[in-house]
């Protein structure tokens, strides 16, 4: 079973995949006639296309009520437990410990090129047939290959982003994760929706934005995000410390200043510099560590990163002798944040971990004239 563009060019074969392979072909076994033909649907065959990994199967049938009565003869064959979700669209997963998981659905509109259409991006637009004839072909009714191939994000409608706000943030997700460009008209089109995103639920705001962090470049991801409103809906609290003049310890403004931060950061976690190489295994082991929230410790420090000097200017003071002064941004800066921590219900031991790395950022920069204290 091979992946193919449109030029019949073989981009993998599935069907030989170690993991994948078994489930294709049982799936391939249980549905001889032509009543439900199977695709692999969505974020599956881009990441296939780019050779990237695959954590989850997603399977979508041509024709409704199809999927349930699939997913029931997938989960007996391969002894595996079916649960079933019935929010906006149903869903049929199959699950097992240790074992991949596999979702069912059938087509939203009542067909394949209407479901594919409703999707959010044009490269989560793809389908790839499972048998018969229509086995490793590419269903690409949204040009979805050729955005692929230019490293594009797209819309293929402005109305996505109606029917589900969030995507005016997965699109920056998709942008760091897979180092794509936003296209011109599809920035446009989220710029201009972003304070919905005061209306999404904060348990999936703050999945999206972590991951968007996770990889290299995370600043300029940021300063993206600023220019289509995001971060101002989000941390509010930022859009005060644009210009904000610092003292002569600094040679940027407070938002300028926190960028930059972000990307002297970053090598930091690169382990760059030479002290850290002795350390790096332990260190790396303690950056990359994963909660149970599925969020990373390394997303999590570069959120502390940006908003560290959220109150700087708030405390903003001015000596007799002209120095610039921020006495007690950090401790007013670790509370505002945790405010929006809160907001987002990110779980407690993250807001913890977040808003003590805030309260203590000055803590290196003074420790040669401090006496020591007892870690909070």
């Amino acid at each position: 079973m091979c992946i193919r563009d449109r030029n019949g060019d073989v981009y993998k074969n599935l069907h030989d995949d170690p993991i994948w392979g078994n489930e294709c072909r049982t799936i391939e076994s249980l549905t001889g006639s032509q009543s439900v033909m199977p695709v692999v649907v969505g974020g599956c065959v881009r990441d296939l296309i780019l050779g990237r990994k695959i954590t989850d199967l997603d399977i979508a049938t041509a024709f409704p009520d199809t999927a349930r009565q699939l997913a029931i003869e997938f989960a007996g064959a391969t002894n595996r437990k079916l649960v079933e979700y019935t929010h906006k669209q149903a869903i049929y997963r199959v699950v097992a410990s240790g074992a991949p998981q596999v979702d069912f659905t059938d087509p939203v509109g009542g067909n394949r090129e209407t479901d594919l259409l409703r999707r959010d991006f044009t490269i989560n637009s793809l389908a790839m047939g499972l048998i018969g004839d229509e086995k490793g072909k590419i269903f690409d009714p949204s040009n979805g290959l050729r955005d692929l191939n230019e490293k594009i994000i797209r819309v293929k409608s402005e109305d996505v982003f109606d029917d589900d706000p969030l995507r005016v943030l997965r699109a920056f997700r998709f942008s760091a994760e897979l180092k794509f460009d936003i296209e011109p008209e599809t920035f446009r089109a989220l710029k201009g929706r972003a304070e919905k995103l005061s209306n999404v639920a904060g348990e999936r705001i703050q999945h999206e934005f972590l991951a968007a962090l996770v990889p290299d470049g995370a600043a300029g991801k940021i300063r993206k995000m600023d220019e289509s409103g995001i971060i101002g809906v989000l941390f509010p609290g930022l859009e005060n410390t644009k210009g904000v003049e610092q003292n002569d310890y600094h040679h940027l403004n407070v938002w300028e200043h926190t960028l930059e931060a972000i990307n002297q950061l970053e090598k930091v976690l690169r382990m760059e510099f030479e002290i850290f190489k002795p350390y790096r295994e332990k260190l790396e082991s303690y950056i990359n560590y994963v909660y149970s929230s599925g969020h990373s410790r390394r997303a999590l420090i570069k959120l502390a990163m940006l908003l560290h000097d959220i109150c700087k200017p708030d405390c903003r003071g001015l000596r007799e002798d002209g120095r610039i002064t921020f006495i007690g941004h950090e401790k007013m800066g670790a509370v505002m944040v945790d405010e929006y921590l809160e907001r987002m219900v990110f779980p407690g031991y993250e807001r913890s971990f977040v808003r003590n790395l805030i309260r203590g950022h000055l803590r290196l920069s003074l420790i040669h004239i401090s006496e020591p204290t007892r870690p909070y």
